[in-house]
């Protein structure tokens, strides 16, 4: 009997230990979660990556910089779920942010934001449509000018169209699946020193059911920030907690971070940029920090229900995985030390 349970010990620590790599990369504020590498190689494309997204099958996209602003080399990178990474689309100046469209009328296709070229005026960005079964793209809009965020209304409040934050004009527009614009916001006022950087919408209802924006810029606070906007476009300080914002996603799976609302940003306009969590009553309270060898880059929810997280590296990519902490130890009476994993819908 003693010979037994030391070998059930021993097989779950083992399984503990396999859990995935714990990382200092990404430091958490919150208890009861635990950082893990889940990538990490040679970057693949030529310049830095700055977009993440998730197909519905558990494939990984990471969107490239080109070699420069004005060179058309950038690329997306895809990773199965079963870890093989191969370049998946090519012919991007920046592949700065990707929302797809599966489950809407947008239907099998990555969307991507290609930033265009700051120094030409050849050439001021548009929206290109990504074929999830070949990679091979094709233009669907040019908003005006230079697109750098866009979200999918996925639950119908806004008409269940693709919305385009742009950086030069600084303002949103609404895009149909047909490719038709239409300027749908002023917000941010054409801000100096930034533009929206994130769209995001309430999955439910807990959040009033609309349409969330993130906003940033270096020298103004006026409309930097986080913001609700209504369907008339008409926006509304979400939180006074968050002076500058980046990304921002809802957890839509809504099973291990309670559905909540979260940004990168920060509590002032200049420094590194944090992970946020943002409750229903526009309280934030800080979820995870870079390490002193980390800047945190884009993140994003998987289908799996774990938050995964770019690290903001040239010459490597790097992601990390967070999820529930997967190990409870019990001491059972006095008859010994089990370590037993907490198995959560398919954590491993």
């Amino acid at each position: 009997m003693f010979k037994a349970r030391l070998m059930l010990v021993v097989a779950m620590l083992l399984v503990w230990l396999g859990a995935g790599e714990q990382v200092m990369a990404l430091e958490l504020l919150e208890a009861g979660y635990v950082a893990q590498t889940h990538v990490s190689m040679p970057s693949p494309g030529l310049g830095r990556d700055q977009a993440l997204e998730f197909d519905s099958g558990g494939n990984m996209y990471i969107g490239y910089r080109g070699s420069s602003r004005d060179v058309k080399d950038g690329c997306i990178y895809r990773i199965t779920p079963e870890g093989t990474g191969a370049i998946f689309s090519t012919g991007f100046y920046s592949a700065i942010d990707i929302s797809c469209g599966s489950g809407t009328d947008f239907r099998d296709y990555l969307y991507v934001c290609d930033e265009g070229v700051f120094e030409s005026s050849s050439h001021y960005g548009d929206v290109k449509k990504v074929d999830l079964s070949s990679g091979s793209s094709s233009i669907l809009c040019y908003p005006w000018n230079q697109p750098i965020c866009l979200g999918i209304d996925r639950v119908g409040n806004y008409g269940g169209s693709l919305y385009v934050g742009t950086s030069g004009l600084d303002h949103i527009d609404e895009v149909t699946v047909g490719g038709s614009i239409s300027n749908f916001s002023g917000y941010p006022y054409d801000i100096g020193g930034g533009s929206p950087i994130g769209i995001a919408f309430d999955p439910g209802t807990r959040y009033g059911g609309q349409m969330y924006a993130s906003t940033y810029s270096s020298n103004s606070a006026t409309w930097a920030g986080v913001f609700s906007l209504d369907g008339n476009g008409n926006p509304t300080r979400f939180t006074t907690d968050i002076a500058a914002g980046m990304d921002i996603e809802f957890d839509v799976m809504g099973q291990y971070f309670g559905g909540d609302l979260f940004v990168r940003g920060n509590e002032q306009l200049g420094g590194y940029f944090h992970i946020y969590r943002i409750s229903a009553d526009g309280d934030a309270s800080l979820f995870a920090r870079e390490a002193v060898d980390s800047t945190i880059g884009n993140f994003t929810f998987g289908p799996d229900g774990a938050m995964y997280v770019l690290k903001d590296a040239g010459g490597t990519l790097s992601v990390t995985r967070v999820i529930p902490e997967p190990v409870t130890v019990f001491l059972l009476g006095a008859g010994g030390l089990y370590m037993f994993r907490r198995r959560r819908d398919g954590f491993s």
